[in-house]
């Protein structure tokens, strides 16, 4: 009798790890799905931050400056002789 107890002990633990191990594989699962997506965002966003930097670059260049400041404003650089006054 005592040995059954035992047995019938053993059965009912391993079960719980039994079923404690499938919901341990399955979040790793869900995990590593989850990994995936955000890995994929991260590339994304990452391609997006390099492209808005170059156009940073571009659009902060003192030349496009320059040509947009004369050719739409109307600007002009200052010489000597408009300073001395």
């Amino acid at each position: 009798m005592k040995r059954i107890l035992i047995v019938t002990s053993l059965l009912i633990v391993n079960s719980f790890l039994i079923i404690d191990l499938i919901v341990v594989r399955h979040s790793i699962r869900a995990t590593t799905i989850e990994m995936g997506g955000i890995k994929a965002r991260l590339e994304r966003v990452t391609m997006k931050n390099e492209s808005l930097l170059l156009e940073k670059a571009h659009l902060s260049s003192p030349y496009r400056i320059n040509i947009i400041a004369r050719e739409q404003l109307g600007m002009v650089k200052p010489n000597n002789k408009t300073q001395e006054r």
